[in-house]
């Protein structure tokens, strides 16, 4: 990592009882990047999400992974400054009666 560098906006993911990665690694990586972050040069943000009751991935329940799949897709629809409409708007611009 470079200081002088503008990153993209970043989304990190790990699990507090991951067997096979500690989740320090990941929580150092997000407090390195956004210590080099400046609000006064656009930067983008740099955020962690830490599942607190799941690991490596084999076996997490249903629920789980739907939250993470939100969360995931969320953050990349909000960076791309994507928004959704309602269905009747979006069902009557592509079938207009």
């Amino acid at each position: 990592m470079s200081d002088d560098v503008a990153y993209p906006a970043v989304l990190f993911h790990t699990a507090a009882s991951d067997t096979r990665v500690d989740a320090m690694h990941a929580r150092k990586m997000t407090a390195r990047m956004q210590a080099t972050h400046h609000a006064g040069r656009g930067a983008r943000p740099v955020l962690l999400r830490l599942e607190t009751h799941a690991g490596h991935g084999a076996g997490k329940p249903l629920a789980k992974v739907i939250e993470q799949t939100v969360d995931e897709w969320s953050f990349v629809f909000a960076e791309l400054k994507l928004q959704s409409k309602p269905k009747s708007q979006a069902r009557s611009k592509s079938n207009p009666k």
